[in-house]
C-alpha cells in the first residue's frame, strides 16, 4: 500500500508530513502516519509509514514526536477591518489558526454607509473603490475588497444584525416598522447571496439590543433559506441568562436556523454556576429538535468598553448622544441609581465587574490610564468610581476595558462540555500595539497548554476537534477541519511539551511558541519554527462559491 502511493503520487505531492502522530479533528484516537499534500489538497494518509523508505521527489518533513493536526478554526472573532491592517494576523499563525470567523456579535463590516466607511479608513488600510458618503458599501463590496487582500490565514464571515439595523432603523431605542424589516430582510439576503455563512446579534449592544425577539425571527428565517447559522452574544449573561438563551432557542427553532451562542458565560458572582444550568437547557433543546452548541474562551475575564457600561436608554442615538446627555445632572443621578443594583432591562457590567475589575486596554486620551483599574483612575483623580466614569466618559467614549465578573470553574465547565467550542473573541493585531487581551495571543495555546498537558481537563483529540472538526462542521466547510484526503492542507505541526505562551493581563504581548510548521493551503506560513512570509489565505463562502 505505501509503495502504491509513493508511485501513483510521485509527480503530484509537494510535501509529506512523515512519522506524524495524527490527531485528525474528527475526536478519534490518534495515530502515526504520512500525510502527502499536492497544491492545495491533502492526497493521502498513509498509516503504514514502515513500508515507505522514501517518498521520491517531494519535500519530506520529519515530524517524529510532534503532533500533526487540522489548522485551528476561530468561530468566534473581529477581525473584520483589523484584518486590511494586519494581514500578517501573526497573533493567529504563531496559535495555528488558519482560519477566523468575523462579523460576530452583530457588527459587521458591511452594509455600512459610505459616510461611516470613510471616517474607518484608518482601519480599512485602503480607500473604497468606488464608494461616495450617500453610497453603500455592501456585503459584495466588502467580501471583494476582502478577497483582493494578500492574507495570511483564511476568512469566512457572517452579517450583523446590529449593522444592518443601525443602515435602516439607525441607532435609537425603537421598534422597527414592518417596511424596515422588509429592506433590513433584504440586507441579509444580499449578505447571504454574497457569501456570508449566517447572522449574528449582538443583544446587549446598541442598536441590536433595541429590537424585538418578532424582528431577528423574520432576518433569521432569510438565513435559514441558505441554510445558515443564527449566532448569539445574548441579550444577558448575567441575571436574565437563561431568559436569553431561551429567546435564541425560540429564533431558531422559529426560523429554522442552527443557532451558536457565542462566547458562553456567567457574569457577576450570584450568577456563578449557571453556566452548567444554561448548557443543560441547550441539551435540552437539542432533544426537542433545535441545533444548537456554542464557543468559549479559556479565560474567565472578559472584554468590555466605557460605553457599555451605562444603562441601555443612555445609548439610544449612539455615542456623542450619550456625551451630551451626560451633561445633564438628573440624568447622572439617574445613572447612579442603576449602575447600583442588578437590571432586568439591560446587562449592568459595571456592577457585576466592580471598579476594581474594570481593567482599561485602550484609551486615545489618557493613555497614562491604560493597565489601571476604574478604581485607580478614580484613586489618582480624587473621584468616585462613577464620578471618574463621567469625567472618562465626557472626553474619551471609546475607552476600552478587560472586565472581571465570571467564574473560572464555570469557564472550564464551558471549555469541556461535548457542546462547547474553542473561541478567541479577539482580533489580529500588531505586536506591542495598545493592550488587548491575552486571549489575542493565547487562546488556543492555552487550551493546549495548560488544560490539556497541564491540567488533563481535556484529551488532546477532545481539545483539537473542539478546535477544528466542530466548527468546521458548523459552519458546514466540509473539506477543512479534519485530516483526510481531499481535504484543503491547513496542517498545524507542534511540539505540545514546548507550547506555551507568556500572555498575561497587563502583559499581553507574546507569539505562542511550540509551532514548528503551519501550513494554510498547502503553502508553509511556518516552517522550522521560522515565519515564511506567505501570505495564502483565502475568502471562504458560504456553500463553496
Amino acid at each position: 500500500m505505501g509503495n502504491d502511493i509513493n508511485t501513483a503520487h510521485r509527480d503530484a505531492c509537494n510535501v509529506v508530513f512523515r512519522n506524524a502522530q495524527i490527531i485528525d479533528g474528527t475526536g478519534a484516537p490518534s495515530f502515526i502516519a504520512d500525510i502527502g499534500i499536492e497544491g492545495d489538497k491533502i492526497v493521502f494518509v498513509n498509516r503504514n509509514v514502515n513500508q515507505v523508505e522514501k517518498y521520491e521527489d517531494f519535500k519530506e518533513i520529519d515530524c517524529d514526536g510532534q503532533v500533526v493536526c487540522p489548522g485551528f478554526i476561530d468561530i468566534h472573532n473581529h477581525s473584520d477591518l483589523a484584518i486590511f491592517s494586519n494581514p500578517d494576523a501573526m497573533n493567529c499563525v504563531t496559535q495555528g489558526v488558519s482560519t477566523v470567523v468575523v462579523g460576530n456579535c452583530g457588527t459587521s463590516a458591511a452594509p455600512m454607509s459610505g459616510a461611516d466607511l470613510h471616517m474607518r479608513l484608518d482601519d480599512l488600510g485602503m480607500c473604497p473603490r468606488t464608494v461616495g458618503e450617500d453610497e453603500l458599501y455592501s456585503f459584495s463590496d466588502y467580501l471583494s475588497d476582502l478577497g483582493q487582500l494578500p492574507k495570511a490565514i483564511n476568512v469566512a464571515t457572517l452579517v450583523g444584525h446590529g449593522q444592518i439595523r443601525n443602515c435602516v432603523v439607525g441607532l435609537g431605542k425603537r421598534a422597527a416598522s414592518s417596511d424596515e424589516i422588509s429592506r433590513m430582510k433584504d440586507h441579509v439576503k444580499e449578505a447571504m447571496e454574497a457569501g456570508a455563512f449566517g447572522l449574528s446579534t449582538g443583544l446587549i449592544y446598541s442598536p441590536g439590543m433595541y429590537a424585538t425577539t418578532g424582528e431577528i425571527v423574520e432576518l433569521a428565517k432569510v438565513v435559514s433559506d441558505y441554510g445558515g447559522l443564527y449566532a448569539s452574544h445574548l441579550r444577558s449573561e448575567s441575571d436574565r441568562i437563561l431568559h436569553a438563551l431561551l429567546e435564541c432557542i425560540d429564533i431558531a427553532e422559529k426560523s429554522g436556523c442552527r443557532a451558536q451562542v457565542s462566547h458562553l458565560k456567567a457574569s457577576g458572582r450570584r450568577n456563578w454556576g449557571m453556566v452548567g444550568t444554561a448548557i443543560e437547557t441547550m441539551e435540552y433543546a437539542r432533544r426537542l429538535g433545535v441545533e444548537v452548541t456554542y464557543d468559549a474562551y479559556p479565560f474567565a475575564p472578559s472584554g468590555a468598553s466605557l460605553f457599555v457600561l451605562f444603562p441601555d436608554w443612555t445609548r439610544s442615538g449612539g455615542k456623542a448622544a450619550l456625551q451630551e446627555k451626560i451633561r445633564d445632572s438628573e440624568v447622572r443621578a439617574a445613572i447612579k441609581k442603576q449602575l447600583a443594583r442588578p437590571s432586568p432591562e439591560w446587562e449592568n457590567i459595571y456592577l457585576d465587574a466592580c471598579p476594581e475589575g474594570l481593567l482599561i486596554t485602550v484609551s486615545s486620551k489618557y493613555p497614562q490610564y491604560i493597565g489601571k483599574t476604574l478604581a485607580d483612575v478614580a484613586a489618582l483623580r480624587n473621584e468616585n468610581p462613577i464620578d471618574a466614569l463621567f469625567s472618562l466618559a465626557e472626553d474619551d467614549i471609546d475607552i476600552s476595558m478587560i472586565a472581571e465578573g465570571m467564574s473560572e470553574e464555570d469557564n472550564k465547565i464551558a471549555i469541556s462540555h461535548r457542546l462547547g467550542m474553542i473561541s478567541s473573541d479577539s482580533t489580529v493585531v500588531k505586536l506591542g500595539d495598545k493592550m488587548p487581551h491575552p486571549r489575542t495571543y493565547c487562546a488556543f495555546s492555552r487550551v493546549l497548554s495548560e488544560f490539556v498537558r497541564d491540567e488533563s481537563l481535556l484529551s488532546l483529540e477532545e481539545a483539537v476537534y473542539k478546535m477544528s472538526g466542530f466548527p468546521a462542521w458548523k459552519l458546514g466547510l466540509y473539506d477543512r477541519g479534519v485530516i483526510k484526503p481531499g481535504g484543503k492542507a491547513d496542517i498545524v505541526v507542534l511540539d505540545i511539551w514546548k507550547m506555551r505562551c507568556e500572555s498575561r493581563f497587563g502583559d499581553p504581548h507574546h507569539y505562542t511558541e511550540g509551532i514548528a510548521h503551519f501550513m494554510v493551503n498547502g503553502k508553509l506560513v511556518i516552517s522550522d519554527n521560522h515565519i515564511t512570509g506567505a501570505m495564502p489565505g483565502e475568502v471562504l463562502l458560504k456553500g463553496g462559491r
